[in-house]
């Protein structure tokens, strides 16, 4: 038993539904169903009643959630009383970022650690892969990488879903806000990564599995270039929406959600084996929170991680 399984509990049993806990906490409901499975399997009874209306809690569920209630409230306040003790964090830190994940994340969460802390934060921006090696290394205390391998050298932590989008012009990606079938977006002009970057790896296993024709591809990795290209020199490219928000919202470019497949990216955060405790700990619970700002705010189509890839 944990508090993260406590916290899921009292959050389904309240709200009558997995569905709407997880709007509650951020979590997709594959990873909450996960976690009470393993509290009822850890305590030897079952604890909630599924439904098709919701679930309802069997006796043993409503004695333990006035338990679960007094713990979660009792961490409450442990967690109140140390706040006086984060400003006593003091060093530096340097977070490496991809270019999505600094845009959305990197402002509110360097207000945060400023108000709370003396930290030195330091941000560094590159592509998934090289930060990943960074933290590796040693030259970077955290990162935040897509679809990163596990390792022993660094710890994972699971932070958000990402949907790629086909991202152009009108007049080359269409006026329609429906998905665009993969098949179709490789038969426009496209502007890609390299082939060592994540996206590009996945992009070109794709097509290789359908057998389809070499696309009109350039490589091209510098962002702003990237931008301009794409506006003003009418290439497209595949792309987290967030990467374009600014010119999504000007109309200056459209983006489509691609499907057949659907290719889905996993944001992680990896952390260097030997960071202090109290780095990463205060780190950590800063950068979910502001990771479920963004969720709640809709704006960048990001999803809940899938917590068991935790475990």
């Amino acid at each position: 038993m944990d508090l993260r399984q406590l916290r899921y509990f009292k959050a389904v049993a309240l709200s009558g539904s997995f569905v709407a806990a997880s709007r509650v906490l951020h979590i997709s409901q594959p990873a909450i169903g996960y976690q009470i499975k393993q509290l009822e399997d850890a305590l030897g009874t079952e604890l909630l009643l599924r439904g098709a209306r919701g679930v309802t809690m069997t006796e043993s569920g409503k004695a333990l959630l006035g338990h679960a209630e007094d713990v979660l409230k009792a961490v409450e306040r442990a967690q109140t009383a140390m706040d006086g003790f984060r400003n006593q964090l003091v060093g530096d830190i340097t977070i490496g970022v991809t270019p999505t994940s600094g845009r959305a994340l990197a402002p509110e969460l360097l207000k945060l650690v400023a108000e709370e802390t003396r930290l030195h934060v330091t941000l560094r921006q590159g592509m998934s892969n090289e930060l990943l090696s960074e933290v590796m290394s040693g030259h970077l205390d955290l990162a935040f990488c897509y679809d990163p391998p596990s390792t022993e050298r660094i710890r994972l932590v699971p932070l958000y879903r990402e949907p790629l989008m086909g991202i152009g012009v009108e007049e080359l990606i269409g006026a329609s806000s429906d998905p665009i079938d993969f098949d179709e977006l490789v038969k426009l002009p496209l502007l890609l990564d390299n082939r060592f970057q994540t996206i590009r790896q996945v992009f070109d296993q794709i097509i290789l599995a359908k057998k389809l024709p070499q696309p009109d591809i350039i490589d091209l990795e510098p962002i702003n270039l990237k931008r301009e290209m794409i506006v003003h020199h009418r290439r497209c490219t595949v792309a987290p929406y967030g990467l374009f928000l600014d010119e999504i919202q000007l109309n200056r470019v459209r983006a489509r959600l691609i499907c057949n497949p659907v290719i889905v990216r996993n944001m992680k955060l990896a952390i260097r084996a030997g960071l202090p405790d109290s780095f990463s700990s205060y780190l950590l619970r800063s950068i979910k929170t502001t990771v479920a700002q963004r969720i709640k705010c809709g704006d960048l189509g990001w999803e809940p991680a899938e917590q068991e890839a935790e475990l």
